[in-house]
C-alpha cells in the first residue's frame, strides 16, 4: 500500500506497491497513481432546464380542389394545406363519410406557406405579364424573386381563394420585395395559370387566402369514386386524438377539378351572311407547348363543346358542338331572342369531368 516515486526517462511517476514476492530476488508489482484524481474538481454542470408548456392550438386548415399542375400530377386529387401559431410539429387529418368513424387519412409533417391579401387585387389579364402589385402577408417562411424564364417554367406558383375547395385562381410571380414583417410586394405576375382564369374574380378582396404551391401542401389520399359525395374531415395537432376540443371539422363534396377542361379562348361574335359567327380558340391540359401549327391537342376523349345564348339570368337556346365555331342562325336568333341584346357562352366538356367553365361575350343582332 505504500507509494513511492521513481524517475526514469525524464519523466517521474508515483507507483502504488501492490505485491512483493521475496524468493531471493524482490519482485515488485506496483500499479502507477496520480493523486490529482482524488481531489476535489471543479464541475460547471448546467443546472436541469425545463421545457415550457405549449398548449395546443388550433389548425389553419385549407382543401384546395385544383388542376392538375405540371407533368408530375397525375390524380385529379386535393391539396390539404396546414399551418399554426405556433407549428404543432405535424397536423392529422382524418376522414370518415357522414355517420361513419374516422380514419387517419393522411399526417402532414411539413407547415405550408400561407398567409392573406392585404390589398384587393383586381382581375388581371391572362397570357401576358400582369403588372399590378399582389401584397400578401404571410404567417410564416419567405418568398423571394427569380427569372422571368424560371417562371415560365412552373416556379413561384401560389393560389388565391376564398377558402372554399374550388374557388382558387392560380398566379405566378417573378419579383418579390419585402417592406415588412412577412409582408412582400409581388410583381411581375401571371394570372389565371393552369386553367384556373374561370376562378378569377373582379376584384379579391383584402383577406382573401393566399397559399404558396410548393412541395409542402400535400395530396389528400381520396379514392376518385367518392368524388361528389359528402365526406367529414376533422384536422388537428398530431399528437392530440381525433376528438379533441382543438380539432377542426368540415363536410366537403369535392369535384375533382384536376380533370377539370380549361376555359377557351378568344371567343369572337361577328355578323355573317345568314346570322352570326361564333369562333373561339380551345385550351389544352396536356403538351400545349409543343404545336407549330393548327390547334393545341384536346386533352380529351373527344373534342366538345356547350354553347349557351343567354338574356340576362334566361337561358334561350342550348347546343352542343364537336368543332371550335358555330354560327347562330338569323331565323333562330328572331325565335330565341326578346330584344336585341344577348349574351353567348361556350365550355368545353369533359367526358369524365363534365362541363368546364364558360367563357362570354356580348351577340351580334
Amino acid at each position: 500500500g505504500d507509494v513511492i516515486t521513481l524517475a526514469a526517462a525524464g519523466r517521474r511517476d508515483a507507483y502504488r506497491i501492490d505485491r512483493i514476492e521475496a524468493a531471493g530476488l524482490r519482485i515488485v508489482e506496483a500499479t502507477r497513481v496520480d493523486p490529482e484524481i482524488y481531489l476535489p474538481q471543479r464541475h460547471q454542470a448546467e443546472p436541469p432546464r425545463l421545457r415550457p408548456f405549449v398548449a395546443p392550438t388550433p389548425v389553419v386548415g385549407l382543401f384546395l380542389d385544383l388542376p392538375l399542375i405540371g407533368t408530375a400530377d397525375t390524380v385529379a386529387a386535393p391539396l390539404f394545406a396546414a399551418t399554426s401559431q405556433p407549428w404543432s410539429g405535424g397536423v392529422a387529418l382524418y376522414g370518415a363519410v357522414p355517420g361513419q368513424t374516422f380514419i387517419l387519412q393522411d399526417v402532414i409533417r411539413h407547415r405550408s406557406t400561407v398567409g392573406t391579401l392585404v390589398t384587393p387585387l383586381p382581375c388581371g389579364r391572362t397570357g401576358l405579364w400582369d403588372r399590378q402589385v399582389l401584397r400578401v402577408r404571410l404567417v410564416s417562411g419567405s418568398l423571394r424573386a427569380i427569372d422571368p424564364g424560371a417562371v415560365l417554367a412552373g416556379d413561384n406558383m401560389l393560389a388565391i381563394g376564398d377558402g372554399s375547395p374550388d374557388g382558387w385562381e392560380i398566379v405566378q410571380f417573378a419579383q418579390a420585395q419585402l417592406i415588412g414583417p412577412g409582408t412582400y410586394d409581388l410583381t411581375d405576375l401571371l394570372r389565371g395559370q393552369w386553367g384556373s382564369s374561370g376562378q378569377m374574380r373582379e376584384s379579391w378582396p383584402v383577406g382573401s387566402r393566399v397559399v404558396v404551391l410548393d412541395d409542402r401542401p400535400s395530396r389528400i389520399t381520396l379514392p376518385s369514386a367518392t368524388l361528389g359525395q359528402d365526406r367529414v374531415f376533422r384536422f388537428g395537432p398530431v399528437k392530440r386524438p381525433v376528438h379533441d376540443p382543438v380539432y377542426r371539422q368540415r363536410t366537403i363534396a369535392f369535384k375533382g377539378n384536376g380533370d377539370r377542361p380549361y376555359p377557351v379562348v378568344h371567343l369572337t361574335a361577328a355578323a355573317v351572311a345568314g346570322g352570326t359567327a361564333i369562333r373561339w380558340i380551345r385550351q389544352t391540359r396536356i403538351d400545349g407547348d409543343l404545336w407549330s401549327r393548327g390547334d393545341v391537342p384536346v386533352g380529351e376523349v373527344s373534342e366538345s363543346y356547350v354553347v349557351q345564348i343567354r338574356q340576362g339570368n334566361a337561358l334561350r337556346r342550348e347546343v352542343t358542338v364537336a368543332t371550335s365555331e358555330w354560327v347562330y342562325p338569323q331565323a333562330m336568333q328572331q325565335s330565341d331572342l326578346q330584344g336585341a341584346d344577348y349574351v353567348v357562352a361556350v365550355a368545353q366538356v369533359s367526358a369524365r369531368y363534365g362541363t368546364g367553365d364558360f367563357v362570354q361575350v356580348d351577340g351580334v343582332a
